[in-house]
């Protein structure tokens, strides 16, 4: 298992202070212009992005990443946004 670097105590101070109060670095929330529902994808893009989450749900789903907690927490992340693509269709 890794190094922790950051203690538990800390980081919730350190998202307040870098994502909330916006003293780190721009991230996608910062960006002006474009809003999601501005992109728009093709059938053929979006049946291209459920072949790659199935890929992606399989190999963490099964042996050796289906014991590890974050691989799990990982498949249900990407069956949700599995689920949001595919009601697009």
């Amino acid at each position: 298992m890794g190094m922790n670097v950051i203690s538990p105590e800390a980081r919730n101070c350190i998202w307040r202070e870098l994502i909330v109060n916006k003293k780190g670095l721009k991230t996608f929330i910062d960006r002006e212009g474009f809003s999601e529902d501005s992109y728009s994808f093709s059938y053929e893009h979006l049946a291209e992005m459920l072949v790659e989450l199935d890929r992606l749900i399989y190999k963490y789903d099964n042996f050796p990443w289906d014991a590890k907690p974050t691989a799990q927490a990982l498949v249900n992340i990407l069956k949700e946004h599995r689920s949001l693509i595919s009601s697009e269709l």
